[in-house]
């Protein structure tokens, strides 16, 4: 009973404990429009909330901890009578030395039994995290990275020419299609622009592109060739997205636009003019100087000079995300565009 109770309220409170963190998480992310929004109470609600349910099954947890202690103890103490009870009626055929033993070990049975069945509870309480990561390995896997039966050339997409034939998209079966039957042509160079209200299935469009999201109907043909029969690592390396959120990796300014080492410092810097970052760049150290006066005169107000081995903060921090050139070259897995 204690044993399937106590495996039970662990992964209950496991589960409950992770929905903390992500809260606490995306709190300390998002402070500033929290504060704005006037919205620190409803967040500090949901919070206490989140608490209350995880402390919910871990005092449960406790409690069913200490009725085993109390079960344990009267199960000790009728050991014990019964144990000096046989003594005293067999005090005949008893050695004392035999008597002090028995009493001695008695006493102890308590604690044994304790230790066993703890040590067998948290065994299983255990095996959660265990039956957890099992569960992981059996989600179901991207497809794989490399068809070595259908390789695209090493030019492509050369032309850029999108076509997409009855497309339709869930996002799980059950669920209606959030696309549906979609159906339209881009010649390569065309620049175009997909609009629709909130929720309408641009961003989901997008994430098909690179097949993060799969489509259960219709192809999607750049240069003529059916993105669904090419490995995922070959598609996405040819393509490039700016996010509506751009992110930069902590490091410098060189590994995060060149994590592969795929490029030579010069055509890093002409990736950095073309897209204007170095020219936003140099705009602010000019700001910084006029606002401290002259260089020369103070050494400790140095304005910042721009390297390939300037540092980058966590999250970017330190560098403008509202530029959309800036944001241009932030995620750039495998090309550069100008």
């Amino acid at each position: 009973m204690y044993l399937n109770t106590s495996r039970e309220l662990k992964r209950l409170e496991s589960v409950s404990r992770s929905p903390i963190y992500n809260q606490f998480s995306e709190t300390l992310n998002g402070v500033a429009t929290i504060r704005a929004y006037q919205q620190c109470d409803n967040f500090l609600a949901q919070n206490n909330e989140k608490v209350d349910q995880n402390h919910r099954f871990f005092y449960t947890l406790w409690a069913a901890n200490r009725w085993l202690c109390i079960r344990t103890d009267i199960i000790s103490a009728t050991v014990v009578l019964l144990s000096g009870v046989t003594v005293v009626l067999g005090h005949e055929y008893i050695s004392r030395g035999w008597a002090g033993i028995i009493l001695l070990y008695a006493g102890k049975f308590s604690d044994a039994i304790v230790w066993v069945v703890r040590m067998h509870a948290e065994m299983e309480m255990s095996l959660d995290s265990v039956e957890r990561c099992v569960e992981y390995t059996q989600i179901e896997q991207e497809p794989a990275k490399i068809n070595l039966g259908n390789r695209p050339s090493s030019s492509w997409p050369s032309e850029g020419n999108v076509e997409v034939k009855n497309l339709s998209i869930k996002y799980a079966p059950d669920q209606p299609s959030v696309l549906k039957n979609l159906n339209f042509y881009v010649k390569g160079g065309e620049k175009i622009g997909v609009v629709g209200r909130t929720g309408a299935g641009k961003s989901t469009l997008s994430l098909a592109f690179f097949r993060i999201i799969p489509f259960h109907e219709g192809t999607i043909l750049i240069d003529g060739i059916d993105i669904s029969s090419l490995g995922i690592h070959d598609l996405r390396s040819r393509l490039t997205i700016i996010p509506q959120e751009p992110v930069l990796f902590a490091g410098t300014i060189r590994s995060n636009l060149n994590p592969f080492d795929e490029y030579n410092d010069e055509e890093l810097w002409d990736a950095l003019k073309a897209t204007h970052v170095l020219e936003s760049f140099q705009n602010t150290r000019k700001s910084v100087t006029s606002s401290n006066g002259s260089i020369q005169s103070d050494l400790n107000q140095q304005p910042p000079v721009f390297t390939l081995d300037t540092i980058v903060t966590e999250n970017g921090n330190n560098f403008s995300q509202g530029n959309p050139k800036s944001s241009f070259w932030m995620k750039q897995p495998r090309r550069l565009t100008g």
